[in-house]
């Protein structure tokens, strides 16, 4: 009886922050450093649509017992063609590299890990915060094992943050390119500045900490219009292509199907 009730109590508060003049907003509320989140809700399950059938993909999300994301694997029927993405973690739970493994092959290898790693991030950090970070082209995995180690491009960022810990300057180190800064500013409401509107809800990366780093997006709000949501006031349809991208440029979360797990609920929130 106590869960439930915590859990109506939630709910009640999230609907009442956005529709009382006199309760805090969303942007009153503080960030969360890496990793970390403020929702009571997590991410199980995004099915985003292309303009085409083929563009359509599903992607399935696995959490340690801390509640950081271990894997975020493609539907079965899709494992040989989209990446599945592999958290790795340091002692203290601080996220220390991002693999993005390709073509897997099931007749080759029965291991999830198993395949090309296209995209390998690695970070390394001041206090909580990632300052530095680097991407290349790594090399091979069979039976979860690295055996194959020759990079081939290498990437490296350095970030700067603002007393809220969100990103707000990036330095870019590109091969044969000189270094430059991208920028990131926010607005009163807490948005991302570039964001032409806003659904005053809550933005689903604000479910983890790392999602936010990962896609620079610390925004209160979604860049969103026509959207519906759950009783947490986060997207699960979204009907927009904005280019908001997750992962990859391919996965799309501003025009998909998203699917959560709260945990004042043993059930999905969809």
């Amino acid at each position: 009886m106590k869960r439930l009730v915590t859990c109506a109590l939630a709910a009640a508060i999230a609907a009442a922050m956005l529709s009382l003049a006199s309760c805090r907003k969303l942007h009153d509320y503080p960030y969360r450093s890496l990793p970390g989140g403020d929702s009571l809700c997590r991410i199980t399950e995004i099915t985003s649509y292309g303009y085409a059938t083929a563009d359509t993909s599903t992607y399935y999300f696995i959490y340690n017992v801390l509640g950081n994301p271990d894997t975020v694997r493609p539907a079965l029927s899709l494992r040989s063609v989209l990446p599945t993405y592999v958290f790795r973690y340091d002692a203290s739970n601080l996220l220390i590299s991002l693999l993005e493994i390709t073509y897997y092959d099931s007749s080759v290898s029965p291991n999830y890990y198993d395949g090309i790693v296209s995209n390998y991030q690695s970070f390394s950090y001041s206090g909580s915060q990632v300052a530095y970070s680097s991407m290349l082209f790594y090399g091979v995995v069979y039976n979860g094992v690295l055996i194959f180690n020759q990079p081939v491009v290498s990437y490296q960022y350095g970030y700067e943050y603002d007393s809220l810990g969100r990103i707000t300057r990036v330095q870019n180190y590109l091969p044969f390119t000189p270094p430059y800064y991208t920028n990131y500013a926010y607005n009163t409401q807490g948005n991302l500045s570039s964001y032409g509107v806003n659904d005053n809800k809550l933005n689903l990366f604000r479910t983890n900490g790392i999602w936010q780093f990962l896609t620079r997006d610390y925004s209160n709000n979604n860049p969103l219009s026509g959207a519906s949501y759950n009783e947490f006031l986060l997207p699960v349809n979204t009907v927009q292509p904005t280019g908001r991208a997750f992962l990859s440029s391919r996965f799309s979360v501003d025009h998909a199907r998203i699917r959560y797990e709260c945990n004042c609920n043993t059930k999905s929130h969809n």
